[in-house]
């Protein structure tokens, strides 16, 4: 299991917190990467040639800020920090971050890729650059042009010159891991892997237990210790009810759609869709009462491959009135193959 690199500490390796003037809290150098508070006030102490951390940049240390863009990316919900691995997990799909000029999604890379402002608030490249305004009467400087920019949160104005426009920071390395962490969620997902939302432990759906009271997921320990007063119920069995009322409210809809378009199907067809509407929902329902996991998700995706065939054959109704009407009653036969797994299993004595 892997946590995200760029919200911990570069030189102590521990994870940021998210609220400033903590020990733990981020700070962001000029150079792009960021320390938590202890190690940058020890850092910045030091000369140069003392420190463990080296990198080409001479005002690496002048940023007094604390890394808002970091603070604001770990105080959303998207993310829980695993102390048994030693940093940030995603734990649901992550809403990318807005810049709040152009209301567009930052980037890793290219002209939507972050900026972090002196005050370490930050826009998108694209915008820096349209936003920021020529300083005409200055000196010349080795560092290009000089500019000034007012930041739209904060509205404090600051310098910046040509030099720096390539300049990354550590919202660039998040986005950059993203995608490697979203599919580590999905694989969790497709296993029956689900974190406890206390301790960001990793269990079995079918070992642990929803808080109906706190509307948590928790693993067996924290159940007992922390929600042993709370109702609770197999974390299984609430995600069963979950998928079962989602797949009847989408089959709900997608079938009453169809029988909306159709008012003068004859009463035989009428009839067909109907008996395949209720049983569909039936199955669906009945899916409250599987035993494990797998059985959900065999059953779910038979139930939904099902409705995708009525939905498509459902298009192409008009050219096709009578292969349509075979091919319903075919999806009603179908749905009693739903539970042949279990008709079909071992007999006594196999």
């Amino acid at each position: 299991m892997k946590v995200f690199e760029s919200l911990n500490c570069i030189l102590c390796e521990q994870p940021f917190v998210s609220i400033a003037n903590q020990p733990r809290s981020p700070r962001h150098l000029n150079c792009g990467l960021a320390m938590c508070h202890e190690c940058f006030e020890k850092e910045e102490s030091l000369e140069k040639d003392e420190r463990k951390h080296q990198c080409d940049s001479e005002i690496c240390f002048d940023n007094p800020n604390f890394a808002y863009f970091l603070i604001d990316v770990l105080s959303s919900d998207y993310l829980m920090l695993s102390p048994i691995l030693g940093g940030y997990l995603l734990v649901r799909p992550f809403k990318l971050p807005e810049c709040r000029i152009c209301q567009e999604e930052y980037s890793h890379e290219g002209e939507k890729s972050s900026r972090a402002l002196s005050c370490n608030h930050i826009l998108c490249t694209e915008c820096y650059l349209k936003t920021r305004v020529k300083e005409e009467e200055v000196e010349e400087v080795e560092e290009g042009e000089m500019y000034t920019i007012k930041c739209p949160l904060c509205n404090g104005t600051f310098r910046d010159s040509t030099f720096g426009d390539s300049k990354r920071d550590r919202l660039q390395d998040f986005l950059k891991e993203l995608p490697k962490m979203t599919q580590q969620l999905e694989d969790m997902g497709e296993a029956g892997q689900r974190f406890c939302d206390e301790c960001a432990k990793v269990d079995s759906i079918s070992e642990m237990f929803h808080c109906n009271e706190c509307t948590l997921q928790l693993c067996g320990t924290c159940t007992y210790k922390k929600h042993h007063q709370h109702e609770t119920m197999v974390l299984l069995q609430e995600e069963v009810n979950q998928v079962s009322d989602k797949l009847r409210e989408v089959s709900n809809g997608v079938i009453n759609t169809y029988e909306l378009l159709f008012p003068d199907l004859h009463k035989e067809l009428h009839g067909d869709i109907e008996g395949f509407k209720q049983k569909l929902l039936d199955k669906e329902r009945a899916l409250r009462n599987v035993p494990t996991f797998e059985d959900l998700k065999k059953k779910r995706d038979k139930c939904t491959k099902l409705k995708t065939d009525f939905e498509m054959c459902s298009e192409e109704y008009i050219p096709h009135l009578r292969k349509y009407g075979a091919i319903i009653k075919e999806l009603i036969q179908s749905l009693d193959d739903v539970d042949d797994d279990d008709d079909k299993g071992p007999k006594k004595g196999e």
